[in-house]
């Protein structure tokens, strides 16, 4: 797994490659990163996590909670959960977001997110969200053997329903 150091580095610069290409797709990003050294997982998880994070402060003031983990698909086709939070990624992404304040670049970044999409699409229908839980953070171009076993969240820490505000 990524150090939190390195973790930092890379939400930084994925941060400012976002805020000012806000029209460029995620494989050209990835290969920007890869050619700086980046390694390929760590850029795609940044390009779903920092997102992710900064979406999150401003879903958060309409009531909606969140559980903390990410799932991604193994080989069998199985979604196997992992901790959010635990993932140093993740950490760098969501302390940055607490950081910033909501400028151009902070809209950038969050407008790439699935989950402030879905948000704005029930807002638009007309729907309630206040109260709701945000239950699914699924990786779609990362599987779960690229990860590994660290940070995997077990079915035992599953049925406690470990929900925090992540």
């Amino acid at each position: 797994m990524v150090s939190e150091e390195e973790a930092r580095s890379i939400v930084a610069m994925v941060a400012d490659l976002l805020s000012t290409n806000e029209d460029v797709e995620d494989d050209r990003i990835v290969g920007l990163l890869t050619r700086r050294g980046i390694p390929a997982l760590h850029a795609e998880l940044a390009l779903v996590f920092l997102p992710t994070a900064f979406a999150r402060l401003v879903i958060r003031k309409h009531g909606i909670r969140f559980v903390n983990e990410f799932k991604a698909r193994n080989q069998a086709g199985r979604w196997i959960p992992y901790r959010l939070l635990d993932h140093p990624i993740y950490a760098a992404a969501a302390h940055l977001a607490a950081q910033l304040p909501p400028a151009k670049g902070f809209a950038a970044i969050a407008k790439r997110s699935a989950e402030l999409n879905v948000l704005s699409d029930a807002l638009d229908a007309g729907l309630k969200v206040k109260g709701g839980t945000y239950k699914g953070l699924y990786i779609l171009r990362v599987s779960a053997e690229d990860l590994g076993a660290e940070g995997r969240l077990y079915w035992w820490e599953r049925l406690a329903g470990r929900l925090t505000s992540a």
